[in-house]
């Protein structure tokens, strides 16, 4: 396989902005804004020095928001989009952070409304907060219009390794059936899961090993006993090894398969590349394995390629899109960040193995921790059938900058990848971060990254068609969900942009709009419906309140998007200030 190299540059940096301009992104709002909610505010956790050490106020603490995951499901005439997150904005005897839930609902005749604020999903963890992942890497996905499957990953265990779960939800974030531990050792470190639906009760959950290096893959089934749903385990296979950073991406190619990749080798980044398999989601036979991407490790970063991060999306007849990142491996002793390249890459799968259709880099104007799914896009009066497209989802790794949502094609007749940065390139929100707040807090600070982004397609609008209703024109939306530091708080809030998919007009892409009250957030005090791992609990939780103690503040190092979310006007110039950073980065220490 041939890859060329092209490091990102100044002049690509502008890309987004000018390509907007150009598509008349700053002349209206209109059906081709992405409708905003901010689900929570940029708090959480303590900040600042801790007995005078920032290391130590650093480890005990989060980054207010990250790593969300989304679905959608239809009851009656309604639409309602479920977001799921990692918050430290909990109490302390939760802390550093608990997985937080809320949903939006779509109506026919009326604006998109918050319905569920903050509900805390779990209450894990050691109350002296010597636990440092009680609920972390969430994942959800739609079985159908009543339940929600979804997974994480917890330390709140006797032996103290984090281990994967999984469980059952409903549309408002009620526990249906409570979690299971699905992971197959409790003695080592089990987690990352990603989660594949098949249908009539088969479930595929993937996750890795970081002890033993290896990804794994767990069939789960789904059945109904005294009219409630039970998970039962299945099959557990080792699909990827060695793998010493093997987070799995998984989609369903059918009922009966599943299609997962993951980085391969001892090393990070990665030695090996990025392998992918093809697995029998009823026993768990591997059907076929091979290389999506090969590493050359070399110590020269001039030749060095190190393939990383997958992320998959289903297409039509067996398509499968391929997202990878490649790294020079310059920064693999420390935290002077080498440079990162995406791949994109089209990809007919069979029984038999997979065959390259078309492939495509330097997508999008960001570079690292990039997300994707498949969507329907496009204008079905001007001949658009909203056939399948590749949702490629970024956000700037610097913290500075607007999350980007470019619409890719895929031409099967002429085999090639086709990407219009005017018209099909749309902001997603005010801010965005893909990791810089997510380096800095946390376990290891300041030589982790661990903030990934994720979007869903295809989310039917109730209002489509119907005379007053919110966005008419608009058929679909890909719900695309992001941490990001708003001026003035000290952490990332979390947002929910709902970018137009396919409409009956062509849309322009424009500024992000508010979906309706800017202050709809609330204190996010619910009704907790579980104690995760530890087992069911209906007790009333204080989950969000508000910590506005010594948060990293505006004037510390910490860059954030220029302009502001009640601006008229369109903070374009951020988006190419953030290029700046993409071809090396450094992290920075914050006092």
């Amino acid at each position: 396989m041939t890859h060329f190299r092209l490091l990102p540059s100044l002049a690509s940096a502008f890309v987004l902005g000018a390509a907007l301009i150009a598509s008349g992104g700053l002349a209206h709002a209109g059906d081709g804004s992405t409708t905003m909610f901010k689900l929570q505010e940029g708090y959480g956790g303590p900040g600042g020095k801790v007995d005078g050490e920032l290391e130590k106020a650093l480890k005990d603490a989060g980054p207010g928001s990250e790593q969300a995951t989304v679905t959608w499901v239809k009851k009656g005439e309604d639409v309602f989009v479920t977001t799921v997150w990692m918050s430290s904005d909990v109490e302390e005897k939760y802390r550093p952070w608990q997985l937080k839930c809320s949903t939006v609902k779509l109506s026919p005749n009326a604006k998109p409304e918050l319905v569920v604020d903050q509900l805390l999903m779990t209450k894990l963890g050691d109350p002296n907060n010597n636990d440092e992942q009680p609920a972390c890497h969430p994942f959800i996905a739609r079985y159908d219009d009543d339940h929600i499957i979804y997974s994480y990953g917890s330390n709140d265990s006797p032996q103290n390794q984090t281990q994967t779960y999984v469980g059952i939800i409903d549309h408002m974030c009620n526990e249906v059936t409570a979690p299971i531990r699905v992971s197959n050792n409790a003695n080592n470190n089990q987690g990352a899961p990603e989660l594949a639906v098949h249908g009539d009760g088969w479930i595929t959950a993937g996750y890795y090993d970081n002890n033993d290096q290896r990804t794994y893959a767990r069939g789960l089934k789904m059945e109904m006993k005294d009219g409630k749903p039970v998970l039962t385990k299945m099959w557990n296979k080792t699909i990827v090894a060695p793998s010493n950073i093997g987070r799995p991406a998984i989609v369903p190619l059918s009922p009966t398969r599943a299609f997962l990749c993951a980085a391969k080798g001892t090393q990070r980044p990665p030695e090996m590349g990025v392998e992918c398999a093809l697995i029998d989601s009823m026993t768990g036979d591997i059907l076929f394995k091979s290389y999506i991407a090969e590493s050359k490790p070399s110590n020269d970063p001039k030749i060095a390629k190190y393939y990383n991060q997958p992320s998959v999306a289903l297409l039509a007849n067996n398509k499968v899109a391929i997202q990878l990142v490649e790294s020079n491996g310059a920064g693999k002793n420390g935290n002077d960040k080498g440079s990162s390249l995406s791949h994109l890459f089209v990809v007919d799968v069979s029984d038999d193995g997979m065959e390259i259709k078309a492939s495509k880099q330097n997508v999008g104007p960001y570079q690292t921790h990039p997300g994707m799914c498949a969507a329907g896009f496009g204008a079905t009066k001007a001949g658009d059938t909203g056939e399948r497209y590749v949702a490629v989802f970024q956000a700037p790794i610097t913290g500075a900058g607007q999350p980007s949502l470019q619409y890719v094609s895929y031409d099967p007749v002429g085999k090639s990848i086709g990407i219009d940065t005017k018209a099909h390139n749309f902001v997603a929100g005010w801010y965005g971060d893909a990791g810089y707040l997510a380096n800095i807090y946390g376990h290891n600070p300041n030589t982790q990254g661990r903030d990934f982004l994720r979007c869903v397609g295809d989310v039917p609008n109730p209002g489509y068609g119907v005379e007053g209703g919110y966005k008419a024109n608009v058929k679909t939306f890909t719900a695309a969900p992001h941490a990001g530091r708003e001026t003035g708080e000290p952490k990332n809030a979390m947002w929910l942009g709902l970018v137009p998919g396919v409409s009956l007009d062509p849309v322009q892409p424009g500024p992000p709009e508010w979906a309706g009250n800017p202050d709809s957030t609330g204190s996010g005090e619910s009704s907790s419906t579980s104690a995760g791992a530890g087992g069911s609990d209906s007790s009333t939780s204080g989950a969000g309140a508000a910590d506005s103690g010594n948060g990293i503040n505006s004037d510390s190092g910490c860059a954030y998007a220029s302009g502001s979310k009640d601006d008229t006007t369109f903070p374009f110039f951020a988006l190419a200030l953030a290029g700046l950073f993409l071809g090396r980065r450094r992290r920075k220490e914050v006092v």
